[in-house]
């Protein structure tokens, strides 16, 4: 899981128990905003970017707004 560093930090100080029996690491990214997230696994990759939530809540309303944050070399 690929997530901002202060998020990280936080994932790591609140649940760490939770966390602990699942096969996972957490990469600090800071091109990524914070409160979202990249998932890769071996066969699937999840966006849960706040811009790809965007991206993906507004083509549901046939828009197609960039995320207030987004630039256009991103």
């Amino acid at each position: 899981m690929r997530l901002h560093p202060q998020d990280m930090t936080y994932i790591q100080a609140h649940l760490s128990q939770e966390l602990a029996d699942t096969p996972m690491t957490l990469v600090p990214d800071a091109e990524i905003i914070r409160g979202g997230c990249v998932l890769e696994a071996t066969h699937v990759t999840v966006d849960a970017t706040m811009e790809g939530r965007w991206r993906r809540a507004l083509a549901s309303l046939g828009l197609t707004l960039k995320w207030p944050q987004e630039t256009d070399d991103r």
